[in-house]
């Protein structure tokens, strides 16, 4: 049996990057960012949790500096940060609100039932048992500050998501100062790609095997971060009925215990901890 795994790459650009380059990159996140807040607060003031693709195109201002391509990557960008947002909310903090007005007599059943559901699977249009006041009476709690919490903002930390029109991760073992390269759009109209070399990352092994799409941002130390979706197929032998199963635990005096009573590794603790003292004293 097959299985697809998936997991998450980083790539950091290269220190000799041309610095050029990296100034049209920082120009473009940075209109992106700001993009990116415009059609946050779109959704917000409209009290949309989601936007279908059809609508984006009508329901989200047009931007004078991004191209069409990287503006659709900031809408569906924008969509993620306020689902995410709105379902992170009911679970904190909403859930345990409509409780406690029920339990206090402000709301009846039919109303919890309906706010619940709203909260739940993030519902924008009345049917069955939703009404449009239940979905107002959420909203109006969702972006009460005294009740939900901070409303969802713009960060740093949300970087740019790039799609495969838009940006292009590739390796080319030829070239001589890295192997591992990223061209993504210019800001200008017509210009062709700007291509940055990447540090070579030690997990990565093919362009190939990495999702198309890049989430491109800055780390905690300001350094710039690619960071991709690897997918493999691995073969998973299937389960034959009446297999033995075991359980096994991995500590710290004994490397891995099994369900079974045997200990592994036991020798090697004396040899770690006179390792770890040692790395203390270096440091």
């Amino acid at each position: 049996m097959n299985r697809t795994l998936r997991k998450s790459r980083f790539f950091y650009l290269h220190p000799c990057a041309n610095a050029g380059k990296v100034e049209e990159l920082e120009r473009l996140a940075e209109a992106y960012a700001l993009y990116l807040a415009v059609c946050v607060s779109a959704m917000l003031s409209a009290r949309r949790f989601t936007v279908s693709l059809s609508e984006r195109r009508v329901f989200f201002p047009s931007s004078e500096t991004l191209s069409s391509q990287i503006a659709k990557c900031a809408q569906a960008h924008a969509v993620e940060i306020v689902f995410g947002w709105a379902a992170s909310k009911y679970d904190a903090r909403l859930r345990q609100e409509i409780r406690s007005r029920h339990k206090a007599g402000e709301i009846d059943d039919a109303m919890r039932a309906a706010l619940s559901v709203v909260g739940k699977r993030c519902v924008d249009e009345p049917s069955g048992k939703v009404t449009r006041e239940a979905i107002d009476l959420y909203w109006a709690w969702l972006l009460d500050e005294e009740i939900a919490g901070r409303r969802s903002t713009v960060s740093p930390r949300c970087g740019m998501r790039m799609g495969e029109m838009t940006c292009v991760l590739a390796s080319d073992a030829k070239t001589r100062l890295t192997a591992w390269w990223i061209g993504f759009s210019h800001l200008a109209a017509g210009k062709a790609r700007i291509c940055l070399p990447l540090s070579p990352s030690p997990y990565a092994k093919d362009a190939p095997d990495l999702r198309k799409g890049v989430l491109a941002r800055r780390d905690d130390r300001g350094r710039w971060r690619f960071e991709v979706l690897e997918r493999q197929e691995q073969m998973v032998p299937e389960e034959k009925d009446g297999a033995p199963r075991i359980g096994v635990d991995v500590g710290l005096r004994a490397l891995a215990a099994t369900s079974r009573g045997d200990l592994y590794g036991g020798d090697v603790k004396a040899e770690f901890d006179a390792r770890y003292a040692r790395l203390q004293e270096v440091r």
